[in-house]
């Protein structure tokens, strides 16, 4: 039985393509369509190349939040999604679509929320540079990648899974950025695709 999977993108889009690649190229028995809610987000044209179809959905675009909740709750259940996954997703899905959507969102966090690193305003580029200060500071020695369900509060819903990434000499937060996200898009796709979400019928 094929498996419809959304993505929630807000950016560039590298993790979604790589697990839509990986997918793809595997033969996983998954389908894909994409909302992204930055018009000149570079996920959409990353999509387009994948044979993937992307719809610009935003507060903004629809005026207000109650109409994008419901465009969103429309868009899962006629496309029969099973699973929302949020990859790089930057807007705080609410608790009305969270209890209305009849399936679970899942994020991926480009940080270790066990330890301290996730919450309200800790996401993208804060996080690392958060994490380059305490490095600097001797107060830490890891960063990762955290994947976990979502509620209505920020990276506080159940934890799925983490990976670590040892900090070697960081010279700057950019490059605690780039080998995290070198370990994000593996780990993604390992995670995903076993979750039970995709592989029971």
């Amino acid at each position: 039985m094929e498996k419809n999977i959304l993505i929630l993108a807000s950016g560039g889009g590298t993790t979604a393509e790589y697990f839509v690649r990986q997918c793809q190229e595997n033969k996983l028995p998954f389908s894909f369509i994409v909302i992204y809610n930055n018009k000149s987000a570079g996920v959409a044209a990353r999509m387009k190349a994948l044979g993937v179809e992307s719809i610009h959905l935003s507060v903004t675009l629809m005026g207000n939040q109650m109409s994008f909740d419901q465009t969103l709750l429309e868009i899962i259940k006629k496309r029969n999604i099973h699973l929302v996954a949020c990859l790089g997703y930057m807007k705080l899905i609410t608790k009305f679509v969270l209890e209305n959507a009849g399936v679970k969102f899942v994020n991926t966090h480009p940080g270790l929320i066990e330890k301290g690193y996730g919450g309200e305003g800790m996401y993208g580029d804060n996080v690392h540079k958060k994490v380059y200060l305490d490095w600097s500071a001797g107060k830490i020695k890891q960063t990762g990648v955290t994947i976990h369900y979502l509620n209505e509060r920020y990276d506080e819903g159940p934890i799925i899974d983490s990976v670590t990434l040892n900090l070697t000499d960081p010279h700057d937060a950019d490059n605690i950025k780039e080998q995290v996200m070198a370990i994000e898009k593996p780990f993604v796709y390992q995670t995903f695709i076993k979750l039970p979400e995709l592989t029971t019928a």
